[in-house]
């Protein structure tokens, strides 16, 4: 935080090299690269990303959403027989950011500023005439970012970031087995989630 903050005031009123062009349009490349550098194991999910950005002149609006979708069917053998345990997950995410940014190198800025977050997550597993249970959960967040971006050119941008975040969890759970009545539980729960520079993001601006 200290080396953030000397790096702040050393190159505050240093002239920011200039976005040629105000909007852009991103995507998540973590999973894709990790597919072409065959990094990926076969089972692995990976959310499709998608973000816009607009420039104004001291700061940035940035807007992106997350969404996975995966259902998959898994056999088990309970001593007796085998069962199909079908599960189907939904996972969708919604950000919005303003950040500011300071040059740091030649083609590489920091940017910073604060995230907002919203989420929901949906789980189903069944097995034929055992249980079935669903659960959902909603969240809310809020907390600071930090990104660096590297400059391509003009048009092309890559970015990875890390964040902390404070989050709400609100959960409801419904379990049911065989015939009897359904159970029924909810919750909330608070947590912060730091989230190191793992992601890779493509931008191109327009």
């Amino acid at each position: 935080m200290l080396c953030f903050v000397f790096m702040v005031n050393k190159t505050e009123g240093q002239e920011l090299y200039p976005y040629k062009y105000k909007n852009e349009v991103s995507i998540d490349a973590t999973a894709v690269i990790g597919n072409l550098l065959s990094l990926n194991s076969e089972r692995a999910k990976s959310p499709y990303g998608f973000g816009y950005r607009h420039h104004f002149n001291k700061y940035s609006l940035r807007v992106r959403g997350n969404t996975l979708l995966d259902n998959r069917t898994i056999l088990e053998f309970d001593g007796n027989r085998f069962n199909e345990r079908k599960i189907a997950e939904q996972e969708h995410s919604l950000s919005l950011a303003f950040e500011k940014g300071i040059d740091v190198a030649k083609n590489f800025r920091l940017l910073y500023g604060a995230d907002i977050l919203f989420g929901y997550t949906f789980v189903n597993t069944q097995v034929e005439n055992v249980f079935e249970r669903i659960n959902q959960d909603i969240t809310m967040g809020f907390g600071p970012a930090l990104r660096l971006e590297y400059r391509i050119s003009d048009r092309f941008l890559l970015t990875t970031e890390s964040t902390l975040y404070g989050k709400m969890i609100i959960s409801d759970d419904r379990f049911k087995l065989g015939f009897d009545p359904e159970q029924v539980a909810t919750s909330t729960s608070y947590n912060v989630l730091l989230a190191l520079p793992t992601s890779l993001t493509f931008s191109i601006g327009f």
